[in-house]
């Protein structure tokens, strides 16, 4: 399969990068929750 074939079942780019910026504020928080655990703050 060459790259391109399946372009049509990839969603639109915009609801990729909001799916991203989802899991990576989900990443974000997780985070400094631990940090928070360890005793840290960390302004953002």
């Amino acid at each position: 399969m060459k790259n391109g074939d399946n372009n049509n079942d990839l969603p639109e780019p915009a609801i990729l990068a909001q799916e991203a910026i989802g899991e990576l504020e989900a990443d974000l928080a997780e985070l400094l929750g631990i940090l928070k655990d360890l005793g840290d703050e960390v302004s953002v």
